[in-house]
């Protein structure tokens, strides 16, 4: 074998080793997973936001950035209700309401582009109903686990959370 092929199985090895620690896992917390990484993925609106509002709708740059922290802010907003109504109405239950509706709200944004009202009202709207299911998808990550496969659980979604970003940042 030649160094690249040592140095490349090595690689493999560790990366291997690295996802051991998911295996054998429940499979809720696989899908747990998977909708953590749809959670995330609309954080990623945010900055086309920007770009949509300055070049698109010809927004000032302090007004475009004026609209993303109203919209930060109603994130924050549902992220505090959708605590309270996780505990009162269910876990699975909220975080399911707020990521189907964000999502609706955010594609019909799309149909909306050329709009200077519509279209911000409506990602503040989306990012309150994200905003709603974070909560809940963090209480369900730790209902699901246990005191055995805590540490593999809670990392396994806070990657699949973050994944996002690294496709962003890879770009």
């Amino acid at each position: 074998m030649t160094t690249t092929e040592n140095k490349g199985l090595s690689m493999l090895q560790r990366i291997s080793t690295i996802f051991s620690l998911y295996e054998g896992l429940p499979k809720h917390i696989y899908y747990l997973a998977i909708a953590r990484f749809i959670l995330g993925l609309g954080n990623f609106i945010i900055p086309f936001m920007v770009l949509l509002l300055t070049q698109k709708q010809g927004y000032s740059t302090s007004e475009a950035g004026t609209l993303v922290m109203v919209v930060t802010g109603t994130y924050m907003a549902g992220s505090l209700l959708g605590g309270k109504l996780s505990d009162a109405y269910g876990h699975k239950n909220i975080m399911v309401i707020g990521e189907l509706l964000g999502a609706l709200v955010l594609i019909s944004c799309g149909f909306f582009a050329e709009h200077h009202l519509v279209a911000p009202g409506l990602l503040f709207l989306g990012y309150f109903f994200i905003g709603i299911a974070v909560p809940a998808s963090n209480a369900l990550v730790a209902d699901h686990s246990n005191p055995e496969n805590r540490d593999a659980v809670m990392s396994l979604s806070y990657l699949a959370y973050n994944l996002r970003q690294r496709q962003a940042s890879a770009h």
